[in-house]
């Protein structure tokens, strides 16, 4: 079985991805974490499916909101070197 910040980490990643080679609008990149936790879920976690279903909810949840808490992290620091 894997990770579970490991799959957060690809799951990041390949929503990143999405966003630089699809003309896909910004506000859809949280239902691509969802739909990918829940791929990652079902693909590799074991057990019933409800249970893979709750984790893969709360894997794509998880990393839609480690990447919003980055892009915050990011204007911070930039608002920190200007001023």
């Amino acid at each position: 079985m894997y990770d579970f910040t490991f799959l957060v980490a690809v799951i990041i990643g390949l929503t990143e991805l999405t966003k630089r080679v699809t003309p896909l609008r910004k506000k859809f990149l949280p239902l691509i974490s969802l739909s990918l936790g829940i791929i990652a879920s079902i693909l590799y976690v074991d057990g019933i499916w409800q249970d893979k279903l709750m984790i893969g909810v709360i894997l794509g949840l998880s990393a839609a909101g480690l990447f919003d808490q980055s892009k915050i992290l990011d204007r911070t620091s930039e608002e920190e070197e200007r001023r």
